[in-house]
């Protein structure tokens, strides 16, 4: 990343939000995501990989 120019900062927290920010070569954009849809695609990943973990057993 340091090659490319590209920095990235910590979530910043509100309450219902994290938002990204990150730099390119100078330009800023920032990425918001809600925390619950953050949180709601974590669940359902952790059950897909449970559930192909207990499938191959």
């Amino acid at each position: 990343m340091r090659k490319l120019e590209i920095k990235t900062t910590g979530p910043v927290r509100d309450d219902i939000m994290l938002q990204y920010d990150y730099y390119v070569r100078g330009y800023h954009a920032f990425s918001r995501y809600l925390d619950a849809a953050l949180r709601m695609h974590g669940t359902k990943l952790l059950e897909k990989y449970f559930k192909e973990e207990s499938s191959n057993k």
